[in-house]
């Protein structure tokens, strides 16, 4: 197994990580009391998509756990699935820096670290895989 294959599994094993974590933070982040005032359709909504977060998140880690060999192998698709994928980790840490409540990050410190080193380890990795496992 190369190096690149035991990466992009562990990033497998980082995506389903994050899948508890996706029932917790209700929780904590108060949704509930959050969304109280708004209309049951935008209700509705927020809760679909932190379903569907969720389920990406399953077949994410499915795939890299599954598929890590294809993922590392280089041909065009694998490329272009890890270029997505690379892109798709790396907006996230843009989104959590550039977009998410400074005071909230500070408050949360711990968490918003482990999340950043998480989220570029993520984008590292299928980076990694776009420029032919390069590590």
């Amino acid at each position: 197994m190369t190096f690149l294959i035991l990466l992009i599994r562990l990033a497998g094993l980082a995506q389903l990580a994050l899948i508890p974590v996706n029932f917790i933070a209700p929780f904590k982040l108060r949704y509930a009391a959050s969304l109280a005032g708004a209309t049951p359709v935008v209700r509705n909504i927020f809760y679909v998509h932190a379903g569907y977060i969720v389920f990406v998140l399953a077949g994410l880690g499915a795939l890299c756990l599954g598929g890590a060999e294809f993922l590392g192998s280089g041909v065009p698709v694998a490329r272009w699935t890890c270029g997505y994928l690379a892109v798709f980790w790396a907006i996230r840490v843009g989104v959590q820096l550039f977009y998410y409540d400074r005071e909230e990050r500070r408050r949360n410190r711990a968490f918003d670290v482990a999340f950043l080193g998480l989220f570029a380890f993520l984008a590292s990795v299928f980076a990694a895989a776009v420029a032919g496992g390069a590590l």
